[in-house]
C-alpha cells in the first residue's frame, strides 16, 4: 500500500504539477481498519483527511487519515488528499469549488506500464434529473452524491468565460 501511494505521489507531482515550486515533504499516512475507528476522529461523511501539522505537534509534519483496505475508493480518497496537499502547496489559497474540482480530477490517476490516465468518471458521483443534490446508496451499498444535471455548466459555458467570469 505504502509502494503504491509513493508511486502515484509522484506521478501526481509530474502530472499535475510540472514544475512543482515546493518540493515534496514527507508525509505520516495512517490506515485504519475500520471505519468506525476512523471516524472516532472524523465526522461520518468524511471519507479521509490529510494535515499540514497536527494540532499541537512540536515538529510539524504532513499527516494523511484513511481507512479500510486499499481499493478503488480508498486509493480515490487518498489521491484527492495528497492533491489537495501539492494544490496547496503549489498554488496557495484559491476557490473552494477549484481546489475541489482539481482534487477530484486528479484523484483518479492510473499508473499503467506505459501511460498515466486521469479524469475517469468518480465512483461516488452520479447526476439526477431532481432539483438538489442528495445522498443515496449504491446497489453494491457504497455512498453516492447524486448532482442536479441543470447545476451543472456545460464545458462549452466554461470555455466561452473570460478571466474575470471564470
Amino acid at each position: 500500500m505504502a509502494i503504491e501511494f509513493e508511486q502515484a505521489l509522484e506521478a501526481l507531482d509530474q502530472v499535475a504539477f510540472e514544475h512543482s515550486r515546493k518540493s515534496l515533504e514527507p508525509t505520516t499516512v495512517v490506515v485504519f481498519s475500520s471505519g468506525s475507528d476512523f471516524h472516532a476522529f472524523v465526522p461520518e461523511l468524511i471519507e479521509g483527511r490529510s494535515y499540514r501539522k497536527l494540532p499541537g505537534d512540536l515538529e510539524p509534519s504532513r499527516f494523511l487519515l484513511l481507512y479500510g483496505t486499499l481499493s478503488t475508493e480508498s486509493r480515490i480518497n487518498c489521491l484527492h488528499e495528497l492533491t489537495h496537499d501539492l494544490f496547496g502547496r503549489n498554488f496557495g489559497a484559491a476557490p473552494p469549488w477549484l481546489n475541489e474540482g482539481w482534487a477530484q480530477y486528479y484523484s483518479t490517476l492510473e499508473i499503467e506500464p506505459d501511460r498515466l490516465r486521469v479524469g475517469k468518471a468518480l465512483p461516488h458521483l452520479t447526476f439526477t434529473t431532481e432539483s438538489w443534490p442528495f445522498a443515496a446508496r449504491a446497489e453494491d451499498g457504497s455512498d453516492v452524491l447524486a448532482m442536479p444535471i441543470d447545476l451543472v455548466a456545460a464545458p462549452s459555458q466554461l470555455l466561452r468565460l473570460g478571466h474575470r467570469e471564470f
